[in-house]
């Protein structure tokens, strides 16, 4: 018994997807990896796209980590608005930084945020 409690514990504290992720960070990761691959003319990313969508993405994970902290942070809008800001400006300085990208990231960032750091 003790060596399937090591197996399921060592799958969520294993890099996620060989990607070196948490399982926090894989939720946020896949959805600019779809929409980004929506929007491309291949359907498939190039290793540079998926490493900015990494490096974003544990960056922006890592600042929501931060804000979440924030008492009532979904409840400030001035906090959401900051929040849709950095998203912004981390999406448009990527290889992969479409202007039609970001309404969409931001949206479904936040709400993701919200599942995932709403207390």
């Amino acid at each position: 018994m003790d060596g399937f409690v090591d197996i399921i514990d060592s799958g969520r504290t294993e890099p996620g997807n060989g990607y070196g992720l948490t399982d926090t960070e894989i939720a946020f990761y896949n959805i600019p990896v779809m929409e980004v691959g929506e929007l491309s003319e291949s359907d498939i990313l190039t290793e540079e796209q998926l490493d900015a969508i990494k490096t974003t993405t544990q960056d922006l994970v890592a600042m929501f980590n931060e804000a979440t902290e924030i008492v009532d942070f979904f409840q400030k809008q001035d906090e959401v608005k900051r929040m849709k800001k950095e998203i912004k400006r981390a999406v448009l300085d990527q290889p992969y930084g479409e202007p039609s990208l970001v309404k969409i990231l931001q949206e479904r960032f936040m709400d993701l945020a919200r599942a995932r750091f709403g207390k």
